[in-house]
């Protein structure tokens, strides 16, 4: 995340809204409040599978998984428009699993 990001979204007049996509790689809850009061209204982060190792495979990073869910509470805390990506695909519909995986988003209520 870019040490000037506050800066950036702070030029941004009423015009507009901000919205950051990210992996949720350091967004602590000091970080999201500090984005919110400079004018962030809203954040995606990615997550693309709620199993877990799944999510950390398509990351190719040990703790990816525990990253997005971590910045998914904090953007929360911080009162941010909390959203999630994640990319749908012809298996995850015929499974079933795109399913539980919105019920679980759901049951951590994002945006």
């Amino acid at each position: 995340m870019r040490n000037d990001l506050e800066d950036i979204i702070s030029c941004i007049d009423e015009r507009s809204i901000v919205k950051l996509y990210t992996t949720g790689y350091g967004l602590n809850l000091k970080k999201a409040s500090e984005l919110k009061n400079a004018g962030l209204d809203s954040i995606n982060i990615a997550l693309d599978n709620i199993d877990k190792d799944v999510h950390d495979r398509i990351y190719g990073v040990k703790g990816a998984y525990e990253t997005s869910l971590k910045a998914i509470e904090n953007a929360k805390r911080a009162r941010l428009l909390t959203c999630v990506s994640t990319v749908v695909t012809k298996e995850r519909i015929e499974s079933g699993e795109i399913i539980t995986f919105l019920k679980y988003m759901k049951k951590i209520q994002v945006n």
